[in-house]
């Protein structure tokens, strides 16, 4: 993982129950530098609802028969290149990417926009396989103000 000048870690049981959970600690963070980053409250919606779709599909498919499956939440904030990334990791099934349908956007549909709509949200994402882990890596670009002050205000 690249180096960080801002970083949390959540762990959460893998349903539904929680994960709105990963969605405050993101807002949380954004709160926090306030007037710091130009448009922090659509960049805090835009990633919430980024993150929570994937955790929702990590769920649902990864965890699909398993009742005690963990999912660890990374929020790291990147000063240096100022970016925001999430890293979303989980223990359950493999993804495959290649048997994802593109939703039919005209159509009525109940399911299938989540990877949809996190790809539209955010700058990047982007999934691996490692050592029986799935990592989901989801990244929004970030407009700076002052980094002292961004710093100060994470101290």
């Amino acid at each position: 993982m690249d180096h960080s000048d801002f970083n949390i870690r959540i762990d959460l049981p893998s349903t539904h129950r929680f994960l709105n959970v990963a969605g405050l600690g993101i807002d949380a963070i954004l709160q926090r530098l306030g007037d710091l980053i130009p448009g922090a409250e659509k960049v805090s919606r835009e990633v919430q609802v980024a993150a929570q779709e994937i955790c929702a599909n990590v769920v649902d498919h990864a965890y699909s028969d398993e009742e005690n499956g963990r999912l660890t939440i990374e929020i790291n904030i990147v000063l240096k290149e100022s970016r925001l990334d999430i890293h979303i990791k989980d223990t359950g099934k493999e993804f495959e990417p290649d048997l994802v349908r593109q939703p039919a956007l005209g159509e009525l549909q109940e399911r299938g926009f989540g990877l949809y709509f996190a790809k539209k949200l955010m700058d990047d994402v982007t999934y691996t396989r490692n050592n029986d882990e799935n990592h989901w890596h989801l990244m929004k670009k970030l407009t700076i103000e002052d980094t002292a002050d961004i710093e100060a205000a994470l101290s």
